[in-house]
């Protein structure tokens, strides 16, 4: 049996953390210094990463966010 990939788990935690605050009524900045770490850091955990755009094919992309 093999370890799941490094962006299944990632989601996988991103879901468990989000269901562990709901339950607990905590917000993100509540739960964030419970575990002593950033609001920003935990949602970066919390929600998916969001797909590249493709360089200079979208208007809403500028070269330096591609």
């Amino acid at each position: 049996m093999t370890d799941p990939d490094p962006t299944v788990r990632g989601q996988q935690l991103g879901e468990e953390l989000r269901t562990l605050r709901e339950t607990n009524a905590l917000s993100l900045a509540d739960a964030a210094e419970r575990i002593d770490a950033s609001a920003g850091k935990l949602s970066r955990f919390a929600k998916p990463a969001a797909a590249p755009c493709p360089p200079r094919t979208s208007p809403h992309c500028s070269p330096s966010t591609a």
